[in-house]
């Protein structure tokens, strides 16, 4: 396993999501919180095409595909787990829905944010800019889904790493 996909799927993946997707994305923390998933790890994802989402969520960001919710219940749905305890769930978008997202980003946690950064922009994904530090000591770098999602990357304060399982 290469050290950029080690990276990506033990330290990478714990989802925060800044997004207010409404009912077409459907991100729902447990604790009811508008939108935010920084102590939960799970967002549910409305994409255009599910085969080239689960390849990008796959390929490039290290989740592994366990299968959809149900498919009794969300045939066109497909369950990714990222990381320790994150999960991803896509959901096929209806044909010419206009997807909420596209004006918020969702977020994501990563060890080594630069490393990371490094490892997404060799495998192709468009980033904006390069990352750059925030107030808080953070830093943050914006990149582009293949179908156009804006991926937020942001470091984990000190002292908060994932333990690898």
């Amino acid at each position: 396993m290469s050290s950029g996909l080690y990276i990506m799927k033990k330290s990478f993946l714990t989802l925060l999501a800044m997004v207010s997707l409404g009912a077409l994305a459907g991100v729902v923390p447990p604790d009811g919180r508008a939108a935010t998933f920084q102590d939960s790890d799970y967002a549910s994802i409305e994409v255009p095409e599910m085969a080239q989402a689960v390849q990008f969520f796959a390929d490039v960001l290290g989740c592994e595909p366990i299968g959809p919710r149900s498919e009794a219940t969300s045939p066109g749905s497909m369950l990714l787990a990222c990381g320790p305890g994150s999960v991803v769930e896509l959901t096929t978008a209806p044909a010419g829905a206009v997807l909420a997202w596209r004006d918020h980003p969702i977020q994501l946690r990563s060890d080594d944010l630069v490393a990371t950064a490094r490892s997404l922009r060799q495998k192709g994904v468009n980033a904006l800019g390069k990352p750059r530090r925030l107030a808080s000591g953070q830093t943050e770098v914006d990149l582009i889904a293949p179908w156009g999602l804006r991926v937020e990357l942001i470091s984990r304060p000190a002292g908060t790493r994932i333990a690898a399982p």
